[in-house]
């Protein structure tokens, strides 16, 4: 059986911390992911961090323009 595959898409993902919203993104991401699923997280990009870095099984993905500009 193929793993499933999940996307999360918010504007801010931590370190980026702006409210409970980042931190709910992550418990969710984390606990998805600690049930076998593949998780990858699409957020706007975060300074300092690579393109594409890997943490505890998820995948965040940073876009190079923040998600809430047209």
């Amino acid at each position: 059986m193929k793993t499933k595959k999940v996307l999360l898409v918010t504007e801010y993902y931590p370190p980026q911390i702006f409210g409970g919203g980042e931190i709910g993104a992550q418990v969710l991401a984390n606990a998805l992911q600690k049930e076998g699923l593949s998780v990858t997280v699409l957020t706007s990009r975060a300074p300092g961090k690579k393109e594409e870095e890997n943490e505890e099984g998820v995948r965040p993905l940073n876009s190079r323009d923040r998600l809430s500009e047209p």
